[in-house]
């Protein structure tokens, strides 16, 4: 299978989730999710051979928050995916010249105003998009208290071998560090569990152990989605966090 990127250079995140807690967060669990990893999507969106990785991850996401919350599954498509990222970047399949990938950053405004409307014309929004630290116990918390985080990453040459060796082989894909690999761009992936020695995420529709330490030298951003119950406190109300401002800074964004 030919593996598609598309995120561009990262920009900085209006609102982060550090600003909001009045002291650190108890220390996150050694491991979060690992026993919903069989619920999880096959389908690549079209990033395969388009460049929307930063459409698709949210759309994966969308996916596993329902089904590792008992809810139906969405309805979603490649053809609802691609359009999100047209109306993102101006993306035309007629044009190939117009897939020049997506700003995380755009896709998590998107996200909050517009959402990803899906084949059944319901519209999957977040209440907002935080960015994180780039620390292991940052990602470890966003994946215990929200089930995801948006990782951008940059992909060198030897993740691209490592995903098509296993696939070729039919065994998960691991994503280690190989030194001087030549990185080929960035690409966004849904980070959806994690344990001691590797954060799962999804990309290109496949279950993918990324090891803490290609965490550690090819992250480039990292974010934590919060729903509308989320905010309501209804979800999650970690002690020490300032729900009340957050939705006050919202309303400026």
């Amino acid at each position: 299978m030919r593996l598609s990127l598309g995120k561009l250079a990262p920009r900085k995140a209006k609102l982060k989730l550090r600003t909001y807690l009045k002291h650190p967060l108890p220390a996150p669990p050694a491991e979060a999710n690992t026993d919903s990893l069989v619920i999880w999507d096959s389908d690549t969106f079209g990033n395969n051979t388009v460049g929307d990785c930063a459409i698709v991850g949210p759309a994966h996401e969308t996916l596993f928050w329902e089904r590792h919350n008992g809810n139906p599954s969405a309805n979603i498509t490649a053809d609802n995916v691609l359009q999100m990222y047209a109306d993102v970047t101006g993306y035309d399949s007629k044009d190939p010249d117009s897939d020049q990938g997506s700003v995380v950053a755009d896709v998590v405004t998107y996200r909050r105003t517009h959402g990803l409307v899906d084949a059944d014309g319901k519209a999957h929004t977040i209440a907002v998009g935080l960015g994180l630290s780039l620390n292991r116990d940052a990602v470890k918390q966003a994946v215990s208290l929200f089930d995801a985080c948006g990782l951008g990453i940059q992909v060198p040459e030897s993740l691209m071998d490592q995903t098509q060796n296993a696939q070729s082989e039919g065994t998960l894909p691991t994503w280690t560090v190989i030194p001087d690999s030549p990185v080929e761009g960035g690409h966004y992936v849904a980070a959806l569990a994690y344990d001691e020695k590797y954060v799962y995420v999804n990309s290109w529709g496949l279950v993918c152990r990324m090891s803490w330490e290609f965490f550690d030298t090819y992250a480039d951003e990292a974010w934590a989605y919060l729903s509308q119950e989320d905010l309501n406190g209804h979800s999650v109300s970690p002690d020490g966090f300032d729900l009340k401002q957050l939705q006050e800074d919202i309303k400026n964004l």
